[in-house]
């Protein structure tokens, strides 16, 4: 139990570290008369309540809204067209927008700053100082959310490269060519993305489906689910339960504290939980790699009734050792604690290793429902 509670800890402090921001910004009071905590718009920038630009191919969009929610579409035209409305009243803000900070790009932000004759800039004094940033740009854009703080983002239809940088609020991207996210606090769901997906979380779940290259999740605090990927799919987590299926590649789960389900990985597997149960469902390859381990939980493995040849290693110090194939055993169990058995199936091309601490350890034969999911 010590060496579970030393695990689970360590695994904890390493991902929360590595997902944790250098340092966390404050956030913006609308009600104060000191200068917005932004740098000063530049020479070219302009101010305007709805904002409508031209972005090359190729260009790039970047966008910052502090407080409230971004909303990003694609359409079919060359334009950005840019509004932003108080959350509270629905009252009409401006936005601030510059196409000369880097060559190629479009930035936007809710304007903080509200002319006065004789005064330095100020923030504008509406009603809630949250604002619904919504913005259009073309499907070909690179899109990057520079500044999130306190804000949802939705982004869909956008073909480009996708970078959503950390911040607090849900995120919600459908139909984009390939993404990048990050979050302090919030959900993150994704659906459908043409080329690779990457997304961090500190407190929150994380949901993927539909992508056609490759997946790479972590959360501090939260559970994964990753559905439908057409290349390698790796999901670590302190603190939360893992759901991986129908993945064409290679799948990499960890997790200190949940439960890990597998169901129609194409490639080889590496599943490791301190506290939960392992299991993998659907058909092995020839001469594929299968590793499951817990401490504390059971293994199972349920594959197609007539697979090719494996070679399983199955250990647990206190659990059972179980199988529906008929094995050439090497190495035989022994003693009513610490059982480990080698044992040959056919060929014994495919390898397994199978342990658990202190749960049962299961090769069995699955139902075809299990491959069909994955069609």
């Amino acid at each position: 139990m010590k060496k579970l509670k030393v695990a689970i800890l360590m695994f904890a402090l390493s991902l929360a570290g590595a997902l944790a921001p250098a340092a966390k910004a404050e956030p913006f009071d609308p009600q104060s008369t000191a200068p917005a905590p932004q740098d000063p718009p530049p020479a070219q920038a302009s101010q305007a309540a709805e904002v409508d630009l031209k972005l090359e191919r190729g260009g790039k969009v970047s966008i910052s809204n502090r407080a409230g929610k971004i909303t990003v579409t694609g359409w079919d035209r060359d334009r950005v067209e840019a509004k932003a409305t108080d959350v509270e009243d629905s009252s009409p803000l401006p936005v601030v927008a510059s196409a000369d900070r880097e060559p190629g790009t479009v930035s936007l932000r809710v304007g903080r700053y509200a002319p006065r004759a004789g005064d330095e800039p100020r923030a504008p004094r509406h009603a809630s100082g949250e604002a619904n940033l919504v913005v259009q740009v073309p499907r070909y854009a690179n899109l990057e959310i520079v500044d999130s703080f306190g804000s949802d983002v939705s982004v869909s239809d956008v073909q480009g490269n996708v970078l959503i940088n950390q911040g607090n609020g849900d995120v919600d991207v459908k139909r984009v060519g390939s993404l990048r996210a990050s979050r302090q606090n919030g959900d993150i769901s994704v659906s459908g993305v043409d080329r690779n997906c990457q997304v961090r979380n500190l407190n929150g779940d994380i949901n993927v489906s539909d992508v056609k290259g490759r997946v790479d999740s972590s959360t501090a605090n939260g559970d994964i689910s990753i559905r439908n990927a057409g290349g390698d799919a790796r999901a670590d987590s302190a603190t939360g339960s893992l759901d991986i299926r129908c993945v064409e590649g290679r799948a990499d789960a960890n997790s200190a504290s949940g439960s890990i389900n597998l169901v129609g990985i194409g490639g080889d597997v590496d599943a490791n939980s301190a506290s939960g149960e392992v299991i993998f469902r659907g058909r092995i390859q020839a001469g594929g790699r299968y590793k499951l381990k817990t401490i504390s939980g059971e293994v199972e493995m349920s594959i197609q009734p007539d697979p090719p040849g494996f070679t399983a290693t199955m250990s647990s110090y206190t659990g059972e050792l179980e199988t529906d194939f008929p094995l050439k055993v090497d190495t035989p169990s022994q003693g009513r604690v610490n059982r480990r058995v080698v044992g040959r199936y056919g060929d014994g091309q495919a390898q397994f290793v199978l342990d658990s601490f202190s749960g049962a350890v299961r090769i069995i034969k699955g139902l075809a429902a299990a491959s069909a999911e994955c069609r």
